[in-house]
């Protein structure tokens, strides 16, 4: 039996998560918009200050779509890394504890979600950042629910 994944692409053994790059380069690109404001129109060295940390911020989304997470179905594991220059860290299914959504709210207004991944490793809460996203909660929660298939469709084929 083949099942479409909307977040996760197979390759082989190992599911791959798409990304959420469009977030990450849309995010960069508003931020570098107003990097340039703060320079052309800064009236003073404190609005260019602003700007350079502006576009620091631009290159942490950029870094960001850089992300990495794979499901390997084979070894149970799931691989993460979090930008380009990060390392890769590797949990093991067993560890896996739940999943985390964490939502930000300004007065009624949902301003930020996110999604984490929670292990229990060596009697110590691990976490990690799966996605985040603006005013709802729908997304994350449909990208949990296909990673927890997933780690069953893996489940039920490595049973003895």
């Amino acid at each position: 039996m083949h099942q479409e994944w909307n977040h996760f692409v197979r390759e082989g053994n190992v599911y791959r998560w798409k990304g959420q790059k469009f977030f990450y380069y849309g995010l960069a690109l508003f931020l570098l918009l107003i990097m340039i404001a703060c320079f052309v129109y800064g009236a003073n060295k404190g609005v260019r200050i602003m700007g350079v940390f502006v576009g620091l911020l631009s290159l942490a989304g950029i870094l960001r779509s850089t992300a990495f997470i794979g499901i390997d179905v084979a070894n149970r594991r799931i691989i993460s890394r979090n930008f380009f220059f990060s390392p890769e860290r590797s949990y093991d299914f067993d560890a896996f504890s739940h999943f985390r959504i964490v939502k930000s709210r300004y007065m009624i207004l949902t301003i930020n979600v996110s999604a984490f991944m929670i292990f229990n490793q060596d009697g110590k809460e691990k976490s990690f950042l799966l996605q985040q996203g603006l005013f709802t909660a729908r997304p994350l929660q449909r990208l949990t629910e296909e990673m927890e298939g997933i780690m069953a469709t893996a489940a039920k084929t490595t049973v003895v």
